[in-house]
């Protein structure tokens, strides 16, 4: 094994607390905000003086906070330290963590934070996956020790004996084990010391600016479950009590009223006037754009984020780089606030499902009774924007789905690339298009990309760098063994 010096050990310590403390204030944007207030209890929140918006998202964070610390400072700090020490290797085999050489063995070790990690089923699990291990490693002139390293406690046995494969060294005696320093254990817990004040104060200060600029955001996902004064923060729980411990219907922000009025869509909190923009702005695009075989999803989508990037209204979108174009997906499908689901309800269009003669789902949408009510209130909503709007759908009239498609990402690509203050040239956003945005794209020809550009020139639509900029779409990833 390789030997550290107590400076390297140190400095590798002070990059790997930097890791676990930047992980952790990237941990609460992962925070599901709905479903983690439904699952709250409201008269728990309520009696603990738990009351309005800030005090909500505070009592959150924290609670996240605690429960995942454990697992990301096992992940972030724990196994990479136990590895650098040990000077072995990170092992690709199932269940072990650790492959470390010595002279005359092999140890392969699975790294665990603490002692009380496993229960009967999880230990028999562990020792399937040593025994599996052990028989990659049967070739090898040296022999194998399968070893489950805990990182702090102690054992009043090593486990030799049991009816498990696997040693068992804990805290002092594990650390000793993978360094050959009898006092690692006390020099680690001495390094975080030295260098804890200092990154807490540091993080302590992203953490306030992280939770500031997720507050609105969060402000308006909350709305869609609890009912938050705009001005002063205080919630009024009795519409989530309503929402998860009755079947009754909960009252609020939408409703069909009889014909002949010209008010559909009741927005009570920030959040609902966000989706009467929303509903406001399809119901236009269907009822503008001629209704025929052209009018699917696909070219829908691409006219809502070209009329979105294109005004100056906060729709709340987070568009994704996917196979066809940019899309949010919450927008539309969401199963309580989405576009197609209310829109529905609200009687403003239908949508007909069939396949292509290809095997294709094709949506199409035909406008019912209420769309005019809604379309009408463009001009309201969006004021001078209206003309854009109108602009931007004129041009589309008599495209079908593949050039809504083209002209939609050829503009995201070059609207990203100018939010991202990069050059942009032809010959860029050609390549931004074929190679950075979906595996799909390259069916495309570049001539028909390239005529797209000169077109989007032509006709004045220049992109400006406006948000919101289009997010690239995570794959998983294909492990090649």
């Amino acid at each position: 094994m390789a030997k550290r010096t107590d400076e390297q050990i140190d400095s590798e310590i002070r990059k790997l607390l930097s890791n676990y403390y930047n992980r952790r204030i990237t941990n609460i944007s992962n925070i599901k905000l709905v479903d983690t207030i439904k699952n709250k209890n409201p008269y728990l929140l309520s009696a603990n003086g738990i009351n309005d918006f800030d005090s909500l998202i505070a009592d959150i964070v924290n609670q996240y906070v605690q429960i995942s610390d454990s697992a990301i400072f096992g992940d972030e700090f724990f196994e990479p330290l136990a590895i650098y020490i040990s000077g072995g290797k990170k092992s690709l085999t199932e269940g072990v963590d650790l492959e470390l050489r010595t002279h005359n063995a092999i140890l392969l070790i699975s790294i665990k934070s603490g002692v009380k990690i496993f229960n009967a089923n999880s230990k028999a699990k562990q020792d399937d996956h040593m025994k599996k291990a052990m028989r990659i490693f049967q070739g090898e002139k040296k022999s194998v020790r399968p070893i489950v390293g805990y990182c702090y406690g102690k054992k009043s046995s090593n486990g030799k004996g049991s009816k498990y494969i696997f040693e068992e060294l804990a805290g002092k005696e594990f650390w000793k084990e993978i360094s050959g320093v009898d006092d690692m254990y006390k020099f680690i817990v001495k390094s975080i010391e030295n260098h804890s004040e200092n990154s807490l104060k540091a993080l302590r200060v992203k953490l306030v600016e992280e939770i500031k600029n997720l507050k609105e955001r969060w402000r308006d996902k909350a709305s869609e479950v609890i009912d938050v004064d705009k001005e002063s923060g205080l919630i009024d729980w009795s519409r989530l009590v309503t929402d998860i411990c009755s079947y009754e219907k909960v009252e609020g922000k939408k409703d069909i009223i009889k014909d002949g009025s010209n008010e559909i869509f009741f927005p009570k909190t920030s959040f609902d006037k966000v989706l009467e923009k929303r509903l406001a702005l399809v119901s236009k695009i269907i009822k503008e754009l001629p209704n025929n075989a052209k009018l699917n999803r696909v070219k829908i989508a691409k006219a809502v984020y070209l009329c979105d990037v294109s005004i100056n209204e906060n729709l709340k979108t987070n568009y994704v780089r996917e196979a066809a174009g940019p899309l949010d997906q919450r927008f539309f499908y969401n199963d309580k606030v989405g576009v197609d689901k209310l829109g529905q309800e609200l009687e403003l269009f239908s949508i007909q499902h069939k396949k292509n003669k290809d095997g294709e789902d094709l949506y199409r949408y035909k406008a019912k009774k209420n769309i005019d009510i809604m379309a009408n209130k463009v001009d309201e909503l969006f004021g001078k924007d209206v003309k854009i709007i109108e602009q931007i759908l004129e041009l589309m009239a008599d495209m079908n789905y593949e050039q809504s498609e083209i002209f939609a990402t050829v503009y995201a690509c070059w609207n990203d690339l100018l939010i991202s203050k990069k050059k942009v040239t032809d010959e860029i956003i050609i390549k931004e298009f074929l190679t950075k945005w979906h595996p799909d794209k390259t069916q495309y020809d570049v001539s028909r990309i390239k005529a797209a550009i000169n077109w989007i020139k032509e006709k004045k639509m220049i992109p400006k760098g406006t948000p919101p900029k289009v997010t690239p779409k995570r794959f998983k990833e294909d492990i090649p063994f």
